[in-house]
């Protein structure tokens, strides 16, 4: 099984391994560029890390790359594809090593990779449409494939569309894989047949849990309950199953339901970390933010260095007011941030570590982790919501400047209301958090209300 590239006839091409590796003429004045790709795996479950590995993939000890560009959309063919470009720049941060383009694509159940290296940004650019064109040409090659999901059906592909032409083989290839990528409506009609079929010879829990996900997906939530519950009747322990109930439970609104089934699945499986997380945001949702915290820490202890289960975890701790345990949480996070090769996490420029309401508004304290401009910048920044919407009316922030540094005040308090900004005072030192937060919450207070009589 391998990726299939179309290539033009003047690059020279060759196998190494498990990769496909072209060699992509330069121009008279700049150097070759190398294309590798790599044979269809296995979606990993982990795919941040996945995506990283690969990024990072030869490098020298101590590069650092840098995201430039992430774009998720689809192959020519239909297919799933992410398009991430990044500079490799040495440890010393001297002059960049390489320029690279990598895609990422998912083939049902199947994944593979392509990188384009560029030893010259030049080069890079000059063939960067080319060389894009030919990385969204990525098509699967299932020749030697084990039973796998692509020989379930014939698969075709009409337009943007693909439909499904006769089943082949039983869905024993499933086995407790839980296929949550998008089908399509015709084919999870084809597999709930060829499951009911099964279920009438013998029922095991991966055909129930199968087809409750089929059913789930296709917005059958009522029957998908009915099949979760039957998977679970023939193993209580069975983590897909409850992940699956808790699932459907919270696109439904109960909170409380979905947070005991993502628990329940937390419990099945020592290795599940999802799931508690997910019990995190739904205790949090119910504003049980002690639940919140318990899920959140044996999340953080499955998975020690994940900087996304600490972020919530923070926000938990500063709703109960457990600060000096959010301070040790922080430390975590940003020794997670400033270590880590993630793109997804080196990425990150604040963090939001307190929600609080106002009256109807929401607001989202946030922390600048990496300031846009050193010289001016806020430390915090409370945004400010209304509830059911994505637009921030009302901003206040506390800010620092090199100006405001140099004439010992050096922090600024502003008020920014749709576009009028306003600092509304200094001063040189910051009061302890409870303090700063009941002055911006009457400051936020006093805005709204004077908003709501213009």
């Amino acid at each position: 099984m391998r990726l299939l590239l179309e290539l033009p006839a003047s690059w020279a091409r060759r196998t190494d391994g498990d990769e496909q590796v072209a060699t992509v003429p330069g121009s008279s004045t700049e150097p070759p560029l190398v294309l590798t790709s790599s044979k269809l795996i296995w979606l990993p479950d982990e795919q941040r890390s996945w995506v990283d590995r690969t990024l990072r993939q030869a490098t020298p000890a101590g590069a650092r790359i840098e995201v430039t560009s992430n774009v998720t959309g689809e192959t020519t063919d239909g297919w799933p594809v992410r398009l991430v470009e990044a500079i490799v720049r040495p440890a010393d941060n001297a002059a960049p090593l390489e320029w690279r383009m990598v895609a990422f694509y998912a083939f049902f159940e199947h994944a593979a990779t392509a990188m384009v290296r560029a030893t010259s940004e030049a080069g890079f650019r000059e063939q960067h449409d080319q060389l894009r064109g030919v990385l969204l040409g990525g098509s699967p090659d299932w020749s030697g494939a084990p039973v796998s999901l692509h020989e379930l059906w014939d698969v075709t592909t009409d337009g943007e569309s693909r439909r499904v032409a006769a089943p082949k083989l039983a869905l024993e290839a499933l086995h407790q894989r839980r296929v949550d990528v998008g089908l399509g409506e015709a084919v999870d009609r084809t597999l709930l047949a060829e499951l009911d079929a099964l279920l009438a010879t013998g029922a095991t829990v991966e055909r129930h849990t199968a087809r409750g996900g089929a059913l789930q997906r296709l917005g059958e939530s009522g029957p998908a309950l009915a099949a979760f519950r039957a998977a679970l009747a023939l193993d209580a322990n069975h983590a897909p199953a409850h992940a699956g109930i808790a699932s459907i439970l919270a696109a439904q609104g109960d909170e409380r339901g979905a947070m005991a089934a993502w628990l329940a699945a937390g419990a099945a499986d020592p290795r599940e970390v999802d799931a508690l997380y997910n019990a995190g945001l739904a205790a949090y949702k119910l504003r049980d933010f002690a639940g919140a915290s318990d899920a959140w820490q044996r999340a953080l202890a499955r998975s020690p260095r994940d900087f996304w289960i600490a972020r919530k975890l923070i926000q938990a701790q500063y709703a109960l007011g457990k600060l000096e345990d959010a301070a040790v949480t922080r430390a975590l996070l940003l020794e997670i941030w400033r270590t880590t090769s993630e793109p997804s996490i080196t990425i990150q420029d604040e963090l939001v570590f307190d929600q609080f309401a106002v009256g109807d508004l929401v607001v989202y304290a946030a922390e600048t982790l990496r300031p846009r401009d050193p010289t001016s910048y806020p430390i915090y920044t409370f945004r400010v919501v209304e509830r059911g919407s994505s637009t921030a009316p009302l901003q206040v922030a506390i800010e620092t400047s090199d100006y405001a540094k140099s004439r010992g005040v050096p922090f600024v308090i502003s008020l920014l209301d749709g576009a009028s900004y306003r600092a509304l005072g200094t001063a040189s030192s910051l009061p302890p958090y409870p303090e700063l937060k009941a002055s911006v919450e009457k400051l936020i207070g006093d805005a709204s209300a004077a908003r709501s009589k213009r």
